[in-house]
This record gives structure tokens, C-alpha cells and sequence, in this order.
């Protein structure tokens, strides 16, 4: 399995960042940790859409929880995926 991707920009990328981070915000915070299981289980197969999915899904889970399992390294240049993550019964990320 593949867990790290490396992005190169295109034209139009902030906007459908923007738009699936907006999709994304309507998830609970269990949804959104069920959903990024199943990403990080499947791992990256080189799309680029794909990056800017997993790219939202980052930015969203910093936005709920503080942190994210998926890092964007070297100026926003390379994604990487981490393990599978829980809730504790406060709800919070658990790494």
C-alpha cells in the first residue's frame, strides 16, 4: 500500500480543496474518522484528485480535532497518510 503521495499544483486546486472541505465539514466527528480509516486502509493510487481529497480531509480534521494523521510535508509538496486513528469518550483524536 502506497501512503505517501507527492502533489504538484494545477490550476483550480483551492477551489476544489475549498469544496470538499465544505462537504466534508457536514461529517460528525465519527464520520469523518470512519472516512479517513477507510482512505488511510486503501492508501494513495496516484491521482491527483485524489491528493487534493486527502489534502481537505487534512485540513478539516485539524479544524475538528486539532490535529490530522495525514501530514503535508516539504511546502505543501508531499502527502502522507498515517495509521488508523479512534475517538476517545471525549472525543478526541487519538494517534
Amino acid at each position: 500500500m502506497i501512503t505517501q503521495q507527492i502533489y504538484i499544483s494545477r490550476p483550480g486546486d483551492n477551489e476544489v480543496v475549498h469544496n470538499e472541505k465544505m462537504r466534508l465539514e457536514k461529517f460528525s466527528k465519527e464520520e469523518l474518522v470512519e472516512y479517513y480509516n477507510r482512505v488511510a486502509a486503501k492508501g494513495f493510487f496516484g491521482s491527483h484528485m485524489q491528493c487534493l481529497h486527502v489534502a481537505a480531509l487534512h485540513f478539516t480534521m485539524e479544524r475538528f480535532f486539532g490535529v490530522s494523521p495525514i501530514q503535508i510535508l516539504g511546502q505543501g509538496r508531499l502527502l502522507k497518510l498515517g495509521e488508523q486513528v479512534t475517538l476517545n469518550s471525549e472525543g478526541e483524536l487519538e494517534i
